[in-house]
């Protein structure tokens, strides 16, 4: 499913390379800003859990999660296993709500390699859902439209102006990446 939200009033380069870092061989560790247990339908229907990334493309005039981008912050770093441990914790409430891991941020398509590798270690049972600007080379969302149920888009505008200035780039990859994804997910 998708679901498209335009919002009014929410330093990186745009093609961030990755918000996660490589350890040698296989090793991966994924740079979290924080992890919220126990939500309850405010990313969909059922418990959920959101694993928010650190790192963002756009500079929103109205960022509701700016310490995203602040370099001065302590980051964390959590390997795969451990993360799906942590959100192996709430398996019970994610099975009987319906609910599921929801991937945030920030902008989590700079992580989109993690998070596809997160998906193949999590249960195959829990949602899988991803709030997200869009805002990414098409190929990180293609590596996660088989991974991912239910994708928040959050477009800042649909006038390129008004865009622009709310969020300090173009809209130029935006529509583009919306309408690939169009075609592979239902509309709500």
């Amino acid at each position: 499913m998708l679901l498209v939200v335009i919002s009014m009033g929410c330093n990186p380069p745009r093609h961030l390379l990755k918000c996660y870092l490589q350890i040698g061989k296989g090793i991966m560790l994924g740079e979290i800003m924080t992890i919220f247990r126990l939500r309850m339908a405010s990313d969909g229907a059922g418990g959920s859990t959101l694993v928010a990334f650190y790192g963002c493309p756009l500079q929103c005039r109205y960022c509701a999660n700016w310490i995203c981008h602040d370099e001065d912050t302590e980051r964390k770093y959590y390997s795969l296993e451990n993360l799906v441990s942590i959100l192996s914790q709430d398996d019970i409430y994610f099975k009987t709500t319906g609910g599921g891991i929801v991937f945030g941020g920030g902008e989590p398509l700079l992580s989109a390699e993690f998070i596809h590798e997160v998906c193949k270690l999590a249960d195959p049972l829990w949602k899988r859902r991803i709030e997200t600007s869009l805002y990414a080379d098409w190929e990180r969302i293609n590596l996660l439209v088989g991974d991912v149920d239910e994708w928040f888009v959050d477009i800042k505008d649909l006038q390129p102006k008004i865009y622009t200035q709310y969020a300090g780039k173009d809209d130029d990859i935006v529509l583009p990446n919306l309408k690939n994804a169009s075609g592979r997910y239902e509309f709500e």
